[in-house]
């Protein structure tokens, strides 16, 4: 409904797996809520305990393995949706923000769109600190590349 009505909408959120107590029922239908809902980008974390928190002491505990299994097969899920939905960007145009060097490849910038992607570009320094028009020409699952126009 919310997507319906505002299609240029990023969705993120942060999900932690592996909560003391957390039943294999449960994360299973953490992952049905991930394809449902189709987050542009989930922040994603195996629990770890906290000392001194109350959780720390909580009954349930599940064994590491348990919680590293469950954040791979999460991550894996939300990074075939982001790629998905990345990959329905190309070709389109947006105005970015150039707001630093790429951290790989020489002379790329990097800048953010309204929905807060990362988009990697060819571009001089000049442009930093500038919005640039930039059409998406590629998409990966963690950001998106293009071109100025």
């Amino acid at each position: 409904m919310v997507r319906g009505a505002l299609p240029e909408l990023g969705l993120t959120t942060d999900l932690i797996v592996g909560f003391p107590g957390e039943t294999e029922e449960d994360f299973e239908d953490s992952l049905s809520a991930l394809s449902e809902i189709r987050f542009d980008l989930v922040h994603s974390a195996a629990y770890s305990e906290r000392e001194g928190t109350p959780a720390a002491t909580m009954p349930g505990a599940l064994p590491q393995e348990v919680r590293l299994d469950r954040l791979t097969r999460l991550n894996e899920l939300q990074d075939g949706i982001t790629l998905s939905i990345n990959r329905a960007l190309q070709g389109r145009t947006y105005r970015v923000l150039a707001d630093g060097r790429a951290p790989r490849g020489t002379g790329l910038l990097q800048g953010r769109t309204p929905t807060d992607k990362v988009v990697i570009f060819p571009g001089d320094e000049a442009l930093l600190g500038r919005f640039v028009d930039v059409r998406i020409t590629e998409a990966e699952s963690w950001c998106l590349h293009g071109e100025t126009v």
